[in-house]
């Protein structure tokens, strides 16, 4: 019957420091999965609802249309877009305190959005 050599300290040291590069690397792992699970689906579905938004207000459908908008602020409060569309589809329904909330949010996420600026002066007159 063949004897296993004994290990020696060094191999014992590389078999420990090969077990932490594995955990190490696992770790890695979870936080890259657990970075993509809690910030990038999110953002990506809100692009998601923030584009149908954008096909219902094309289509005069604007309760769908601030469904959508709305689900994509949950989603990413700082979607600017979203915001600033969810405003016009107020506008569309007629409820111009909301259109000056929402411009206002959309102003102060993204200051350079003259579009915005624009929709919530109108909702003022």
């Amino acid at each position: 019957m063949l004897q296993q050599p004994a290990l020696t300290p060094r191999s014992r040291f590389s078999s420990l420091a090969s077990n932490k590069k594995i955990w190490l690397l696992l770790l890695i792992t979870a936080m890259t999965i657990i970075a993509i699970i809690f910030f990038i689906v999110p953002r990506i579905l809100s692009l998601y609802y923030s584009h149908s938004g954008y096909t219902f207000l094309n289509q005069g459908q604007y309760s769908k249309a601030i469904t959508n908008y709305t689900n994509a602020i949950q989603l990413d409060s700082c979607n600017e877009l979203a915001y600033y569309n969810r405003g016009i589809a107020y506008e569309g329904i007629g409820q111009y305190p909301q259109v000056i909330a929402d411009e206002t949010t959309a102003i102060n996420l993204d200051s350079r959005d003259e579009h915005a600026y624009d929709a919530r002066g109108f909702s003022y007159n």
